[in-house]
């Protein structure tokens, strides 16, 4: 997920594909590699910035007047049911599985899904027929969190 999978060439991007918040109303491009390599992976993290800058800057621009703290309850009720949201992070996609039951605030189960863990199972592939020395290039370019990984 993320800059390693588009630095592969795969055009996907939550805030695209499932558009949340306000990111259907901005304009930008979803950068992608084309030789599935290392340098493309970082290319793609440093247009990624430029275009974080960008929606920054439709953002600001569509920044209406006045008060900009909402008044919410410091408790909310959530219906009961089962529930998947995700939302794309720097490091790919950030997933949350959340399951409530009528009987309070605390929901009954909460999973997180973050992106080291799926993104640290393409490695084998990222390093066929490549030096080991190479191994610590390919690995900071999926910016693996162990704490992530060692769940």
């Amino acid at each position: 997920t993320g800059p390693p999978l588009r630095g592969s060439g795969v055009e996907w991007d939550i805030r695209k594909v499932f558009p949340y918040d306000r990111y259907d109303e901005v304009e930008f491009d979803v950068p992608t590699g084309t030789n599935c390599d290392t340098y493309d992976r970082y290319l793609v993290r440093i247009e990624e910035m430029h275009q974080s800058v960008r929606i920054l800057r439709q953002c600001l621009e569509k920044l209406p007047e006045g008060p900009i703290m909402a008044k919410a309850p410091k408790v909310l009720r959530s219906p009961e049911g089962m529930v998947y949201g995700s939302v794309e992070s720097p490091k790919g996609e950030l997933g949350y599985f959340i399951v409530a039951t009528e009987k309070g605030t605390t929901p009954y189960r909460c999973r997180v899904r973050p992106p080291s863990f799926v993104n640290l199972q393409a490695l084998p592939q990222m390093v066929k027929g490549s030096l080991v020395a190479d191994m610590m290039a390919v690995i900071g370019t999926l910016d693996i969190v162990l704490g992530e990984i060692d769940r």
